[in-house]
């Protein structure tokens, strides 16, 4: 038994590193620089982070939670009974895709 851990315990030290490097570390050279070129070029894109945290939009009974929105429950200590109330807030009948699409548009994404 104490051979099999010893085993295992080996094989996971030289997997462990190999599975956590970034995989573009693997690329070849000529790859690389045609992905960077791609990234290069693109510019800049836009990801939409929509929640109930939108709501509350970083502030907390008066009090202003510092970092991002997202976290707005755990770092304000928010109980979920608590939070969840915030769903019975959230209406996106005002969300138009259409507007944010031309507007990303226009901005060059």
């Amino acid at each position: 038994m104490k051979f099999l851990y010893s085993l295992f315990a080996t094989v996971l030290t030289f997997i462990t590193p190999l599975s956590s490097q970034n995989i573009n570390e693997f690329a070849i050279p000529s790859e690389k620089v045609e992905r960077m070129q791609w990234w290069s070029e693109a510019r800049f894109g836009m990801f939409i982070h929509w929640g109930l945290y939108a709501i509350p939009a970083g502030q907390w009974q008066g009090h202003t939670i510092p970092g991002i929105g997202e976290w707005i429950m755990k770092r304000a200590e928010i109980p979920v009974a608590e939070y969840e109330k915030l769903a019975d807030q959230f209406n996106p009948d005002h969300f138009d895709a259409k507007e944010w699409v031309s507007l990303a548009k226009r901005a060059g994404q």
